[in-house]
């Protein structure tokens, strides 16, 4: 029979840091928050395989005493807290005192730290409760922590470490959220020997928002401000054709502080209403500022999430704002009231190619008959006593997708070489996530690469892609190609997933009005394919009902 026993305190310490510290972009949190409450002015951040070897943070903050060093790794030790009411005015990023403490639990740590008014600094090296003698370090002022050897004492979490290139994107995507909160603060960021992002110390806000979202989709952005109960709310609302499939475009800053706030990205999307598809996000920032004993921020050991008093009422407040104040300049007025870059309408209102055949006679017999359209969205047609029921968006994606595999295949069109090299600016994310899928990009027929932390150098697109906008194109691939387990793939499963990616942004969508010519020409095109029951994902593009199937519902048999 088991008995109750007390755990040792370093099983506890390592429960306890287990709650705090799971990737290197956790050790990268608790560093990056204590270099901002020390008042650094520029951060330089330092990973080896992706942090999964090495993290080194260096900042120019206040720094800290020889005495100081010696106390902060210790659990619970903090300049932030004195007593329990301080825990209901939290005006700092870190307030716990336990950050520190539990990454020495899980790796070994190295901090060397000199204030300014000292004329050297000291260093230390930690690894759970036992520390070196502080020894003198010739240094600027500022701090300097080395983090190395991660989960070398716990296998079971060090096996679950991910692949260098996740781990790096993870920390990207965390570095992205605070950049709104750092307002006069610079950073760089560093694999190994190369610079993978960098935002110097004086850029403005909206700047730093450009850095984000690309230039262009934050000079288009829609601003809001408004207060509700002491909370000051300011919005930047993107135009609806630059929604994501992701909704991880959004950022929400509560005091200064990245947070997730799912019932924020909740509330703005039903503000947007129709003028968003069903399964897309709009791209924004919400900064929060209240008072500071309204807002719990001692909820979750990541200090992720937080709770505002009269949260309702600030959502409410924001969902009537928004509303109130994109109605006119994103309206719409065809029919059904969904706004798109139609940029991409261009190639696709060419429904075959010259040496494709639109038309057989044995396909179908009655051309006299009229097709029918039906929320926007369906093609009905009668043959022969039957009902085929049409999807227009799943219909003409297969015919896109056979055209362009034929194109990529059998290289009826080669890539266009542009006049002039075009730059395509997109967010630092963006960069971040296409670096990764370079090779698929150019296997589909892009001549792309890296012009900086925000821009894209485009020598040559493919055929299908000529006259469209690049951001969307590229944006919308990467959506998809992101939303799926590509990475899995091998490489021809791959590029057939990107054509159809291509194929299904570059169709005509649900709910775009067809007028009769275009009905009769996407039915007629649709019959003369090889394969016409499934787009190229799976889903059926023609359900067919029989004069029996009729007869049988009003009981006419």
């Amino acid at each position: 029979m088991v008995r109750l026993r007390v755990l040792p305190p370093k099983v506890v310490a390592h429960i306890a840091a287990g709650q705090v510290i799971d990737y290197p972009v956790s050790i990268v949190k608790e560093l990056l928050e204590n270099a901002l409450d020390a008042h650094a002015h520029t951060i330089r951040l330092s990973l080896e395989e992706g942090g999964n070897s090495r993290i080194i943070m260096a900042d120019d903050g206040v720094g800290m005493t020889k005495e100081e060093l010696q106390l902060c790794a210790q659990a619970h030790t903090t300049s932030k807290l004195q007593s329990v009411e301080d825990l209901s005015d939290i005006r700092t990023y870190g307030f716990r005192g336990e950050g520190l403490a539990s990454i020495t639990h899980v790796s070994r740590m190295k901090i060397s730290s000199r204030c300014w008014d000292d004329p050297i600094g000291w260093t230390i090296e930690k690894r759970g409760k036992i520390a070196s003698e502080p020894t003198p370090s010739g240094m600027r002022p500022g701090t300097s922590i080395s983090i190395d050897q991660l989960f070398e004492e716990i296998p079971a979490r060090k096996k679950f470490l991910r692949a260098a290139s996740t781990e790096r994107k993870s920390i990207l995507q965390l570095i992205h959220k605070y950049l709104l909160t750092m307002d006069d603060v610079g950073i760089q960021v560093y694999d190994g020997t190369k610079e993978i992002f960098s935002c110097p110390r004086n850029r403005s806000r909206e700047e730093r928002l450009g850095l984000l979202l690309g230039d262009d989709v934050a000079a288009s952005a829609f601003f809001i401000e408004t207060e509700v109960r002491g909370a000051h709310i300011v919005v930047y609302l993107a135009h609806p054709k630059h929604a994501r499939k992701s909704m991880s475009y959004g950022y929400v800053i509560v005091n200064g502080r990245p947070v997730a706030l799912p019932e924020c990205t909740t509330t703005i999307k039903e503000a947007y209403g129709s003028l968003l598809e069903p399964r897309f996000y709009p791209e924004y920032a919400v900064f929060i500022t209240a008072d500071p004993r309204d807002v719990d921020c001692n909820i979750d050991p990541k200090k992720q999430r937080v709770q505002l008093l009269h949260q309702n009422e600030i959502l409410r407040a924001l969902q009537e704002a928004i509303i109130k104040a994109i109605r006119t300049p994103f309206s719409v007025t065809t029919d059904p009231g969904v706004v798109r870059d139609r940029s991409m309408d261009t190639y696709s209102a060419a429904l075959a190619r010259e040496d494709k055949v639109l038309w057989t006679p044995h396909t179908r017999k009655s051309k006299n008959k009229e097709v029918l359209q039906v929320f926007n969205t369906y093609l009905i047609y009668e043959e022969n006593d039957r009902l085929f029921l049409f999807d227009q968006h799943a219909a003409h994606e297969r015919i896109l997708f056979d055209q362009i595999q034929d194109d990529y295949y059998n290289k009826h069109s080669q890539p266009i070489l542009l006049e002039k090299p075009q730059l395509c600016e997109l967010s630092a994310r963006d960069i971040h996530e296409i670096e990764e899928l370079l090779p698929l990009f150019r296997n589909i027929g892009f001549a792309i690469d890296i012009f900086n932390n925000s821009t894209l150098r485009v020598d040559a697109v493919p055929q299908w892609a000529k006259r469209r906008s690049l951001r969307t194109v590229l944006t919308a691939c990467l959506d998809d190609i992101l939303s799926s387990p590509i990475g899995h793939f091998t490489s021809d499963q791959q590029t057939h997933l990107t054509l159809s990616y291509v194929a299904c942004r570059s169709a005509i969508k649900a709910g775009d009005l067809l007028s009769s010519k275009e009905r009769e020409a996407l039915l007629n095109k649709v019959l003369t394919l090889d394969h016409h029951y499934t787009c190229p994902h799976g889903r059926p593009l023609v359900i067919e009902l029989t004069r029996t199937y009729f007869e049988k519902l009003f009981k006419r048999t």
